[in-house]
């Protein structure tokens, strides 16, 4: 959740704002077992909107494996969306062998602890192109150390089981891509691909990396703002 503290001022007079830890992270409960997107994030954002009262229509906005939640919820309730944003969109993974990774880095994080990946993880994530401000990557990179393994594997294994890529095509809301140039896991390629398979989607390689809305929090703002401007509707606020 604190990974948005650079974004969230700048919506904070204008818009109501939800934001939370996924479940398994910060100081959310970790589960007893691993989970599906709907059966855990999905549910999990209902219950919350449902506990806040927040009513309808709602601008969406999900950061790499958080765009999963994203889109399963404009999916099944396109009624109640007003925009959905993408940042570095993970949607799920088809190959083989870089899922068989994902597994096994996790169960190497349950078993020795976050210390272990996170440093590796991270010369990819958030490379020294991006480290804008060293302050603020050693405050991300402590919040990932001191995560729970077993939640951050979970959350692993949700993405790597779901694939939602060729759903796309179903959505009916408007929907904004955004990719970093320096972004090795989720290029600006991949993600153009992703956006063509969405009817009207928008997208934009960016001058940030992977987790942009830490790296570059003015910059995605701005993008943020621009977009949810331009797809306003009543409520939406």
């Amino acid at each position: 959740m604190d990974s948005w503290d650079g974004v969230v001022p700048a919506f904070e007079k204008d818009f109501r704002i939800l934001r939370y830890d996924l479940r398994g992270a910060g100081q959310s409960e970790v589960p007893a077992q691993p989970y599906s997107v709907e059966e855990g994030h999905l549910a999990d954002l209902l219950e919350l909107l449902k506990v806040t009262g927040l009513k309808p229509p709602y601008h969406i906005v999900g950061a790499a494996a958080g765009a999963l939640t994203a889109v399963t919820f404009a999916l099944k309730y396109p009624e109640q969306v007003a925009s959905v944003t993408l940042l570095a969109a993970a949607l799920g993974m088809t190959d083989p062998v870089r899922k068989q990774e994902f597994i096994d880095r996790s169960k190497v994080a349950m078993e020795k602890g976050m210390s272990v990946v996170v440093d590796t993880a991270l010369s990819r994530s958030y490379p020294p192109i991006v480290q804008h401000d060293k302050a603020r990557f050693e405050r991300f990179r402590e919040t990932m150390l001191k995560s729970d393994p077993r939640g951050w594997a979970y959350c692993n294994y949700a993405l790597v089981n779901t694939y939602l890529e060729d759903d796309l095509q179903k959505l009916k809301v408007p929907v904004q891509f955004l990719a970093g140039n320096h972004d090795p896991l989720r290029t600006p390629d991949a993600i153009k691909e992703l956006a063509a398979k969405a009817n009207g989607a928008h997208f934009e390689a960016i001058d940030s990396g992977h987790f942009m809305h830490v790296q570059t929090p003015a910059l995605v703002a701005d993008k943020l703002r621009s977009w949810m401007n331009a797809h306003a509707t009543a409520g939406a606020k």
